[in-house]
């Protein structure tokens, strides 16, 4: 049965961060970016500066996948430098991958997320724009 009042759904445009601002965000100490990819697509090429945390690593391992606890997520995000008092801007290839992330880190607490939609595709379609490999 139809919902008596449809939903509608307002955009909130401080999660979403543009390529603008990733550029922007490149030499701040205030800001960090998480590459939610796998190691291998990390190394083969990633925006200079991201720490890696690959988006399986927010699940305890097998079947079905439940999410860790928040003290391991806080434990495991602030060994790589990834705090709660920094902005965060999450990635991956197309920004699926990495919503996973932006969920988690709002999960256990983190305020300043942001998701990076156009992720790494959206990065490497200007040759301009720097790539760090390894």
């Amino acid at each position: 049965k139809a919902a008596a009042t449809p939903y509608a759904g307002v955009p909130n445009d401080d999660a979403i961060a543009t390529v603008d601002e990733v550029v922007a965000s490149l030499n701040d100490p205030k800001t960090i970016l998480v590459d939610a990819r796998t190691s291998d697509e990390y190394d083969q090429g990633h925006i200079p500066g991201a720490v890696l945390f690959p988006f399986t690593e927010v699940a305890q391992p097998g079947s079905p996948p439940i999410w860790k606890s928040a003290t391991e997520l806080r434990d495991a995000f602030t060994a790589l430098g990834v705090t709660p008092e920094k902005q965060v801007i999450a990635y991956c290839s197309t920004g699926v991958r990495s919503a996973a992330l932006y969920f988690t880190l709002r999960l256990i607490g983190y305020d300043n997320v942001a998701l990076f939609s156009g992720s790494y595709s959206e990065w490497t379609a200007d040759p301009s724009r720097p790539v760090a490999t390894g």
